[in-house]
């Protein structure tokens, strides 16, 4: 694990990714390396190189068992590479894509395309669970006829277990930080997709 020098997130192979993961939602290196039989410590090259990450959330989706997904930006802000990783149950990364652009500030416009790819893979399950999206990455206009869309296909007039929310307010929740409540009643005789195969 971690046996050579990198100098790129993409250069990782999916345990370190992992672990690189793990490290970003708070977990110490020392921590993860005493999980290892060998007694091994993590190499200095690989804490100085740690410091220089950013994570910043992109999406969450959860109240769905045992379904639930999560979106970040991860930025290594040493080369400016940025990328969009997304994880699944299971802790299995189902997206790590680099942002296009190089020694720079990672932009919306090329954030939103990445994260929305994937989301439109993994069919109604945006509409049926607690969905959370962080504003600066993912547009509203491009949310609103994206939601629309998914909706229209489920027949549906409210997210049907995001405390019931009409479109607009959701948008509102998730744009303007409303917190208001709805009347409109989940349909009880639909029925979801299966959950993405891991």
């Amino acid at each position: 694990m971690f046996d050579e020098p990198q100098k790129s997130l993409g250069d990782l192979d999916q345990y370190e990714r992992g672990w690189m993961l793990s490290f970003l939602r708070g977990t110490s290196w020392k921590e993860l390396f005493e999980s290892l039989e060998d007694g091994s410590a993590p190499p200095s090259w690989l804490v100085e190189w740690s410091a220089k990450w950013a994570v910043e959330s992109i999406f969450t989706m959860d109240e769905m068992e045992p379904y639930w997904s999560e979106g970040r930006l991860v930025t290594d802000q040493s080369t400016m590479e940025s990328w969009v990783v997304v994880v699944e149950p299971d802790e299995t990364i189902a997206c790590f894509e680099r942002v296009p652009g190089t020694n720079r500030t990672p932009r919306l416009e090329s954030v939103w395309p990445i994260a929305l790819r994937y989301l439109a893979s993994i069919g109604d399950f945006p509409i049926l669970g607690h969905f959370t999206i962080n504003p600066l990455w993912l547009p509203r206009s491009v949310m609103t006829d994206f939601m629309t869309s998914i909706m229209r296909e489920a027949g549906l007039n409210c997210l049907e277990n995001d405390q019931s929310l009409m479109l607009e307010q959701w948008l509102r929740r998730e744009y303007d930080g409303s917190r208001e409540s709805s009347a409109c009643l989940p349909a009880t005789n639909y029925k979801p997709s299966n959950p993405p195969d891991a």
